[in-house]
């Protein structure tokens, strides 16, 4: 894959960690905050013997069939588990074509995928460059939100704990939704500059976000996260900076354009791995990648969400022990 710049490879994963906080479901609380924060702690924990391997220049490229397979379907797995997300959280966003029902869900995700397979077609580098813009609205759109919450609303609308879930499902539930560890696995060792000061940066930014978009909807939605089935669309609702403008139009338009990036990044990164297996996939791996994430949207909701969550951290850890069975093969032969 092409080297990406610094900038451009926190884009692309921010957008992707967004886009999971725009469409979390269910109460969220302090307690949601504080379990978030561990499960980003444990996920670098996690990845630090990649990041480590990747300073000595060992990445996904080093290793075989069998390895890239295993990024392969984890890449198709959770590129199914967002499209399935976008499927579920668009009848809590005001869509035009929403309104004929089943036909325009399906008319609507089908321009979504048509647009993935397009901006995938263009190559990885257009779609980090683009990334970068796109992440930049988002961010402003996200700071607009948590200074008008902050200056708007009570702080005794924050509410410290809800009554379902304890704080290891909450932690689960996060390191669920925090599953671009496989994007983050193949793009580490493509990035200009140090791989740890790479990570530092991402997860970082990957705290920073969780906290100003949980704060941001605990503020508006406080009061009422108890029938808030989304409560971050619905604190976007209730945030307004003017009195005669909604923002919902805004939000629409930045919810949109996370979602298509987020599954554009799944569709190539996917496209390329399946191409470095299956050469004969050259010409279709886009669209084939594509359609094995609209099967797995199917079936992804089956998963149960501790699975999710464990899977999310094993993944990092793929590589490292690939080159540990490797070492281990060499030492065995001599």
């Amino acid at each position: 894959m092409n080297r990406l710049s610094r900038g451009q490879f926190l884009s692309l994963l921010l957008i992707n960690d967004a886009f999971s906080l725009i469409c979390i479901r269910g109460s969220i609380s302090l307690k949601t905050a504080a379990a978030f924060l561990l499960g980003t702690l444990i996920q670098l924990v996690f990845a630090l013997p990649l990041v480590r391997l990747c300073g000595r220049g060992i990445g996904t490229e080093s290793f075989g069939a069998p390895v890239k397979a295993v990024l392969l379907i984890y890449i198709i797995v959770r590129g199914g588990l967002l499209f399935g997300t976008l499927w579920e959280t668009s009848s809590a966003v005001y869509i035009p074509y929403e309104n004929r029902g089943i036909t325009g869900k399906l008319l609507i995700a089908a321009l979504i995928a048509a647009v993935c397979i397009y901006i995938a077609f263009l190559g990885y580098k257009a779609l980090a460059r683009s990334a970068v813009i796109t992440a930049a609205a988002g961010a402003v759109c996200i700071a607009v939100m948590l200074i008008i919450a902050l200056l708007g609303h009570p702080l005794s609308s924050i509410t410290l704990s809800h009554s379902n879930g304890t704080f290891l499902s909450e932690t689960a539930r996060g390191l669920a939704l925090s599953g671009e560890t496989g994007c983050f696995t193949l793009m580490i060792s493509c990035v200009r500059g140090r791989p740890l000061r790479n990570t530092a940066a991402y997860f970082t930014g990957k705290l920073v976000l969780s906290l100003a978009v949980i704060t941001a909807s605990l503020l508006a939605a406080g009061g009422i996260m108890d029938i808030s089935a989304f409560p971050v669309l619905t604190s976007a609702r209730l945030i307004q900076p003017f009195s005669s403008q909604r923002t919902d139009a805004l939000f629409l338009i930045v919810f949109s354009c996370f979602a298509v990036f987020a599954l554009s990044l799944h569709t190539v990164l996917g496209g390329e791995l399946l191409y470095s297996i299956f050469s004969v996939f050259k010409k279709y791996r886009h669209l084939t990648v594509s359609v094995l994430m609209t099967a797995a949207a199917v079936t992804a909701y089956r998963i149960p969400v501790m699975f999710t969550a464990a899977a999310s951290l094993l993944i990092l850890l793929v590589i490292p022990t690939a080159h540990i069975f490797r070492k281990s093969s060499c030492r065995t032969q001599r």
